[in-house]
């Protein structure tokens, strides 16, 4: 059985080699096909199973709605959506109607978005109602014809339109007679590019290019076999979810498991819940795998073979090693380039051999271009670096962008001979001796300091080498008085570890030449990524080596043996360009970040673990008085993002809360007692869904959940409320009303009027509570002790409590004090304090009767 699957794979990579422009083979009528030959699985999608036969069906019903609102081949329509089955039925039903489909980056917002709606010429847009808050926010900018065609997919984890036109699926099945018309020449889709240094740019994907490496990935990295199903958790809208996942399956007639998004916590429990056969990765979420605590999935799974793009050495044989992964299979390619390559030795750290015309050409770091001889370009040897360059002809053309001038910028003409044309890939590669390549920077990434060419991902490979990081970015930074760039680190710690600048120097100075050395370190509790994973740079090179309120920042230069903090007096003479300053001894106590999870998180007091999630005021506000408690309690106060001194955030998002407080739970090893206030309340009652047997008991304080009260008009009046402010800034009177019912008393905020006007800002970026969807029935089935506290200030307020206690079966508190005075008022910590003794004196019959 399996080596008739192997013929069949290999059939479909020989199409795949073999079939020009003109074959109208594309993976909308590799879709028709398929779902002739019966009940084979397509997509699984948490408890739903979609065999290609249904998928086909839905798909159809979706191609045919479009064409009645219009839709013609050649017509472009952005998507924007997260994972979910209606993802791939829009896309596929798109390809069934000759309709381009530009895929938006859900995580684009402000002036991303809008760009990323006008750039990709969309005369017709479908927004996913969990992606309407991002676009609400945006729709005064986007074009009068564009929003006139939009149309709301209601997703059930948060329903509603904003009076914007529902999508409705045609009651037609049949499959469309136009999709045999279209060819693989076609232009299919516009997929962004990642946008790490910039706005993304729209890439032009062509049918043959979207088919072709599926195919081909298919027979040679997944090399599947019956019954195979590939877990994919990056999202649709980038090729590395789109082709090397879903290409792949649906050109080879495996199936494809489904995740909304990445979490390093719940990655292996869904691995085994899907009886995933395989993933595909990028090396930024490996990273985080291999960092997270052993757990009972990490082995015993059926993967035998991993694929995609970016990982590290280090981490390639962490990864390996730990999870038992068989193989691995590393490629490089970009989302608008023309030239890939793939592993299929096993080489640690490579991405293939050089293959396919590819050619890498020297280039002079110093005057930041190619070097020439005669006006050629150069070629590499075996042992040297350069720029790898892919040549454009009939059989690898470059579809390029929709701007002409982004084109033009990235094709090398007369390169080695007249008339030849290249794809400058900007990519830096070192070539061995067996023709393997191995990745070694981006360009712009590369930069020089004291006249020496430093590599970011050779310094990086070494910072994570060393014991006590767990992952790095590196960067350059400008210094006064200073020739180039002086290297930069934002680092995490490894969990449990220090900062020892005299270990990690030593380290460094047996590793690397003095010049690549990072003359600058920062600690985080984070680092920053798209949507993709990518590590981000520009925020980083903004901030430069200006310290950071609760970021650790220390310095080592010429003189210096060791990494020393960064002084304020420091950082003075050196940003007057004071050179001396650079030499200066250090005095303070060097401290670093007290965990590698992804906030920031304070941790006091002894007991049984208690985690405090705060709301839109920063935790030292919201959990001022509850100190008192660490005679009895260990407190865990973790910082939302957007809070310092955790990462910044664009959008303040309860769903990223509840992925973050996951992970901060499963690396609990007896559970936590759970306390969420307010928005952060919402993060908290889904971490206690999903992790139902970790939490011993569950506290909610004013939290949002509107959904508690069904159908209560007064508490609909006060999610209206919150909706006005969170839409307008000059709506004084919902402003006003809004931070009532916050209970924002100014006299308990004397001294932090900055962190104030900070968390008001973010109050307007929050994700609509009214998204929010939790199952109830799960805390109720799983018997966890629930406790809803409310002040007794707002009767709407009131009502949602009340409601929601009687959903939950729960405990019900009313105690003086609006919003956050509640924490502050007498009663409070008494009353949480007699709960949880109750809670944990529950959970010991509970065990006593189990022995």
């Amino acid at each position: 059985m399996a080596l008739t699957q192997r013929i069949r794979s290999h059939r479909v990579l020989a199409r795949g080699l073999l079939e020009g422009a003109r074959s109208n083979r594309t993976l909308a009528l590799e879709l028709e096909r398929r779902s002739r030959h019966g009940a084979s699985a397509f997509l699984l999608h948490e408890d739903e199973r979609f065999t290609y036969a249904q998928a086909n069906r839905l798909v159809n019903r979706t191609a045919h709605a479009y064409r009645a609102n219009g839709l013609r081949k050649g017509d472009v329509l952005a998507l924007l959506m997260e994972n979910r089955p209606e993802f791939v039925w829009h896309y596929l039903a798109a390809g069934k109607l000759g309709v381009v489909v530009a895929l938006v980056n859900t995580r684009a917002r402000g002036d991303g978005l809008a760009h990323a709606l006008s750039v990709c010429g969309a005369t017709h847009l479908i927004v996913g109602s969990e992606c309407l808050p991002a676009f609400l926010a945006v729709r005064d900018r986007v074009a009068d014809d564009l929003i006139a065609h939009c149309l709301v997919d209601e997703d059930g984890t948060a329903p509603g339109t904003a009076g914007l036109a529902r999508f409705v699926p045609s009651g037609t099945s049949t499959d469309p007679p136009e999709t045999a018309g279209h060819t693989l020449g076609d232009t299919g889709a516009y997929i962004f590019t990642s946008g790490t240094t910039g706005l993304p740019k729209a890439a032009v994907m062509s049918y043959q290019r979207l088919t072709t490496v599926g195919r081909v990935t298919g027979a040679l990295g997944w090399r599947f076999q019956p019954g195979d199903v590939v877990y994919n958790c990056l999202p649709l809208f980038h090729t590395n979810a789109l082709v090397i996942a879903l290409s792949s399956v649906l050109a080879h007639g495996a199936a494809l498991a489904l995740a909304r998004r990445f979490s390093a916590g719940g990655f292996w429990r869904d691995v085994h819940r899907y009886r995933a056969t395989g993933f595909n990765y990028v090396g930024e979420m490996c990273r985080y795998l291999v960092n997270t605590p052993p757990g009972d999935h990490d082995r015993g799974h059926r993967v035998r073979v991993i694929v995609g793009q970016g990982l590290q050495a280090d981490v390639w044989t962490a990864l390996r090693d730990r999870f038992e992964v068989p193989r691995i299979v590393e490629l490089y390619a970009s989302t608008e380039g023309n030239i890939a390559t793939i592993n299929l030795t096993g080489e640690v750290g490579s991405v293939g051999k050089l293959r396919l015309g590819g050619t890498l050409a020297k280039w002079d770091f110093e005057r930041d271009d190619f070097v020439r001889e005669g006006g050629r370009l150069v070629r590499c040897g075996p042992g040297e670096t350069g720029v790898l360059l892919g040549p454009i002809r009939k059989r690898t053309p470059f579809g390029g962008y929709r701007d002409e001038g982004a084109t033009r910028a990235k094709i090398v003409t007369n390169a080695f001979r007249d008339g030849d044309a290249l794809y400058d890939t900007g990519d830096v590669f070192r070539l061995d001796e067996r023709n393997n390549l191995f990745f070694v920077d981006r360009l712009g990434d590369t930069f020089r300091y004291r006249g020496e060419n430093v590599s970011t991902t050779e310094v990086q490979e070494q910072l994570v080498r060393w014991p006590g990081i767990a992952a790095a970015n590196v960067y350059g930074v400008p210094v006064p008085g200073r020739e180039g760039r002086a290297g930069m680190a934002a680092v995490v710690l490894a969990d449990g570890a220090r900062f020892d600048g005299a270990a990690l120097a030593a380290h460094l100075d047996s590793a690397l030449p003095r010049y690549a050395q990072p003359v600058f370190i920062r600690v985080l509790p984070s680092l920053e990524t798209t949507a993709t994973l990518k590590l981000t740079k520009s925020s980083l090179q903004r901030q430069g080596f200006a310290p950071g309120e609760g970021e650790p920042l220390y310095v080592r230069d010429a003189g210096d043996p060791t990494y020393q903090e960064l002084t304020p007096e420091r950082y003075d003479a050196v940003v007057r360009g004071e050179e001396r300053a650079m030499t200066l001894k250090g005095t303070s106590d060097q401290v670093g970040s007290p965990s590698s999870a992804p906030l920031f998180v304070h941790r006091s007091g002894t007991g049984p673990p208690v985690v405090l999630v705060h709301g839109g005021l920063p935790p030292k506000v919201t959990w001022a008085g509850q100190h008192e408690l660490e005679a009895r309690w260990s407190l865990i106060v973790p910082s939302r993002r957007g809070y310092p001194p955790s990462p910044a955030a664009s959008l303040q998002d309860f769903l990223v809360d509840a992925d973050d407080l996951v992970d901060l739970i499963a690396g609990e090893p007896g559970g936590v007692h759970l306390v969420g206030f307010s928005y952060g309340g919402l993060g908290a009652f889904l971490a206690a869904e999903r992790l139902p047997d970790r939490v011993r008991s569950l506290t909610l304080i004013e939290v949002p959940l509107w959904t508690a009260a069904g159908d209560d008009e007064f508490v609909e009046e006060l999610a209206a409320l919150a909706d006005r402010f969170a839409a307008s800034a000059d709506d004084a009177q919902a402003e006003s009303e809004f931070y009532a019912v916050a209970g924002v008393d100014r006299t308990m905020l004397v001294g932090q009027d900055a962190d104030v006007r900070h968390a008001m800002a973010l109050w307007r970026e929050l994700r609509s509570p009214r998204e929010a969807r939790p199952r109830f029935d799960v805390i109720t089935g799983a018997g966890t002790p629930t406790l809803v506290v409310s002040g007794e200030h707002h009767p709407a307020l009131e009502r949602l409590c009340d409601a929601l206690a009687t959903r939950l079966d729960g405990q019900r508190v009313r105690l003086p004090g609006a919003g956050h005075a509640v924490q502050h008022a007498p009663g409070f910590n008494p009353v949480l304090e007699k709960f949880l003794t109750e809670a944990e004196h529950r959970r010991g019959e509970a065990g006593a009767t189990h022995e």
